[in-house]
């Protein structure tokens, strides 16, 4: 009978083929990296991903390894994305550049015109550029990932109903890094077609954000069926759309007047001092030299003290941590990843050895984005 150390051996000589075989299948992945730049080819192809995750498990003798296989497998096409990127994509403003340029550019954002996310874009890149709205969070990733836009916009968290986690989400299914943050006030108000009553009112529409800040006014009116939809300025489009004074949207007072909607009740967000902070995404990760935030995610171990050790590191090196948010790893239940926003700038010599002690001390570790902190 083998001992402990017998299985060890073989799993070491498994090792062995594994590293030749991935080392190869990376050399492969920069030959396609290359074919697909020449021929300007989106990075990302969902439909080749998805056809490699069923050839995998259809490899598999022992079906029962199905979710380990599938796993196994998205983390693989998610380092070869990471190194495409890393070695062939030329980013727009490379580190240590002026910062990004503000004119010429096409940009996206979720949503329809009048959405808080278009009126972030404005305040950020100012008015001469190119603007492509989409339905969803993930279309702007896509887009970005298709060379379709230079730049996207998404709400990452808001001051009252905390973070927006689905980009926190998208930002590392997509290896996109964060350039740069702005910080809008938000006041939602409840429209209507001109001369609609309270009392007509049947159903309302709003992004579910919408909803959760303007929760206490809607428990005043319990009999109001809720629906939620993609994005504030469309649920009021769709209101002016219909024609039907039993329907109410939640939005901005631009989207009322864009829509030719009247405001029915002002301001009933439950917090007067409502602000959503919005991320502008890249390919690349850019350097302005005026960065004072760093925002990086990490695996840990399931082990006792590992978060513990973790922020000792930062805290040693004498640098504030001013958020951190859990969520859970894909296809590994009950695993979680760490988002974790910290001040200061990347090149400082404490910052770089914390970054360094961290990246060492986690199962795995990925910087999101040095850039300059939304001050108001």
């Amino acid at each position: 009978m083998q001992d402990l150390n017998d299985y060890r051996r073989q799993i070491d000589q498994i090792d062995v083929q594994l590293v030749r075989l991935f080392e190869q299948r990376l050399n492969t992945i920069l030959q396609i990296a290359a074919y697909k730049k020449n021929r300007q080819m989106p990075i990302l192809q969902s439909s080749r991903e998805e056809d490699v995750l069923r050839q995998a498990v259809s490899l598999l003798e022992n079906p029962d390894f199905e979710p380990e296989i599938e796993a196994l497998f998205r983390s693989v096409m998610q380092v070869s994305r990471h190194l495409q990127r890393r070695k062939v994509t030329k980013a727009p403003g490379a580190a240590g550049s002026a910062g990004i340029e503000n004119k010429g550019l096409i940009l996206g954002f979720q949503g329809v015109e009048g959405s808080f996310s278009e009126t972030a874009l404005i305040a950020f890149f100012g008015e001469d550029n190119k603007h492509r709205n989409y339905d969803h969070f993930e279309d702007v990733f896509q887009a970005l990932d298709h060379q379709e836009i230079d730049y996207g916009i998404l709400p990452i968290e808001n001051s009252s109903t905390g973070s927006v986690t689905e980009t926190y989400d998208l930002l590392l299914k997509y290896d996109f890094y964060i350039v740069g943050e702005q910080s809008i006030n938000v006041q939602q108000h409840l429209l209507g077609l001109p001369g609609t009553s309270l009392a007509d009112i049947r159903e309302v529409y709003s992004h579910p954000q919408g909803f959760a800040q303007s929760s206490d006014f809607l428990k005043q009116h319990r009999d109001w069926l809720q629906i939620p939809y993609q994005n504030t300025a469309i649920s009021a489009k769709l209101v002016a759309d219909s024609g039907d004074p039993g329907k109410a949207a939640i939005a901005s007072s631009r989207a009322a007047e864009l829509y030719g909607l009247e405001i029915l009740q002002p301001c009933i967000n439950d917090q007067k001092d409502n602000n959503t902070l919005f991320v502008v995404i890249g390919r690349q990760p850019q350097q302005t030299g005026k960065d004072n935030k760093v925002s990086v995610a990490f695996w840990l171990k399931n082990q006792p003290g590992a978060l513990a050790k973790m922020l000792s590191i930062f805290a040693d090196h004498q640098i504030n941590m001013t958020k951190i948010e859990s969520r859970p790893v894909q296809y590994r239940p009950w695993e979680y990843v760490f988002y974790v926003d910290l001040e200061g700038n990347m090149d400082t010599p404490l910052m770089k050895e914390a970054l360094q002690q961290a990246e060492d001390q986690a199962h795995k570790f990925r910087l999101l984005g040095a850039y300059p902190r939304y001050d108001q």
